[in-house]
């Protein structure tokens, strides 16, 4: 098979995590060696082995520069739709004459089962015992969706893309 070697150009950067809201806040704190990891606060993580994390608290972010965001979105939602803007700014795409069918989004990620305080099951160690897909698991864990059809929100990376996508009209 012959290989076509294709061109990426990245014209701006985003991010959201547990170290700052912007790149330049990440950045910053990556190089002065702090740390975004403490106490998990979003869910009682008493069950668990691991009681830390790297939290991003999304109440914190300003944003009255977004007024159409609806917050009731998944947290994934809120962490694209902040880090997409921030991108886009920083690319000035704000004023650029750019080809829309030929502009698209890709997000690269990987999750895993949230668990929230008021979710009511017998064993919550189930999603860390064995493997983590094994019959099981998944079983429990579609159990979960089913009591709770909002975990399926958080999980649809797909349906972030595409929402990213209509937010600045990019077809391609």
């Amino acid at each position: 098979t012959s290989y076509e070697s294709k061109r990426v150009v990245v014209t701006g950067m985003g991010a959201l995590t547990s170290l700052g809201k912007d790149v330049a806040s990440n950045w910053t704190n990556v190089i002065q060696g702090r740390s975004g990891v403490g106490p998990i606060r979003q869910f009682d993580s008493s069950h668990f082995p691991v009681r830390i994390g790297s939290e991003v608290d999304l109440d914190v972010l300003d944003w009255s520069n977004l007024p159409d965001v609806n917050r009731q979105l998944s947290r994934s939602a809120l962490f694209g739709i902040w880090a997409m803007e921030e991108c886009w700014k920083d690319a000035k795409l704000d004023t650029a004459d750019i080809d829309r069918e030929r502009a698209g989004v890709c997000i690269g990620a990987s999750t895993f089962p949230v668990v929230d305080e008021t979710l009511k099951f017998a064993n919550p160690r189930k999603l860390l015992e064995g493997e983590l897909f094994n019959a099981e698991n998944t079983k429990y864990y579609l159990e979960l969706c089913r009591q709770h059809p909002d975990l399926l929100s958080q999980r649809n990376f797909a349906s972030i893309s595409s929402l990213l996508s209509a937010r600045h009209d990019l077809r391609g």
